[in-house]
């Protein structure tokens, strides 16, 4: 009989990415135990020449839940992903690229939103399933992170995009407001600004932006 609670697998190719490990694995770590308590993160070390590899072994002896495996060279990213295993296997791109857009945003990069158009594409072509793949749109972040870099239009476009799939979605609707505004848009901004609210009448939470 299937477990209640299946164990939830996040596969990491790895190429000489030492300076990012630790503070992606923080990341994930918070991320993945907002989702399930039973999750493990298998990290494949594709013939990293820098200390990917030793830093990858500090993080196991801290948190058992992240697991290595290391390649004899460098193989490229699908092999990588497929040298991962785990009950209930999820491979998740996905996170790593917003989890790296997410660090590169606060990091004040300018690349920033790049990581997570990537990671829009992949959630895009995901099929319906329920529950979804990844546990929030991601237009969201890529919402927040234009705003922040002035690139309003953008923004509205994200939204009002994310709006389709995700009709009334509040998270959304907050960001729409934020981005009519920055163009001087006020009568528009005003209408969507009364969706939200309705939207958002019980919830116990008060935005800031698209994505916290």
């Amino acid at each position: 009989m299937p477990s209640a609670d299946p164990m939830l697998s996040v596969v990491v190719p790895l190429k000489d990415e030492a300076d990012n490990l630790v503070p992606l694995a923080d990341r994930l770590g918070v991320v993945l135990t907002e989702v399930t308590s039973k999750w493990e993160v298998i990290l494949v070390d594709d013939g990293s020449r820098d200390e990917t590899y030793t830093r990858a072994l500090a993080l196991n002896d801290s948190d058992p839940r992240f697991k290595i495996i290391r390649l004899s060279r460098n193989f490229g990213h699908q092999i990588a992903l497929s040298a991962g295993g785990g009950e209930n296997k999820i491979v998740l791109d996905i996170a790593a690229y917003a989890l790296t857009g997410e660090i590169a945003d606060r990091s004040g990069q300018d690349d920033a939103a790049s990581h997570f158009e990537e990671a829009v594409k992949l959630q895009d072509s995901f099929n319906y399933t329920e529950p979804p793949q990844w546990y929030y749109p991601v237009r969201h972040s890529l919402g927040a992170v234009l705003l922040r870099q002035g690139k309003a239009a953008e923004a509205e476009r994200v939204y009002r995009e994310d709006l389709k799939s995700f009709p009334e979605n509040g998270w959304a609707l907050f960001g729409l407001v934020k981005a009519l505004q920055a163009r001087g848009r006020a009568a528009e901004a005003r209408a969507v600004e009364a969706r939200f609210r309705k939207a958002w009448a019980g919830a116990d939470v008060m935005l800031t932006a698209s994505r916290f």
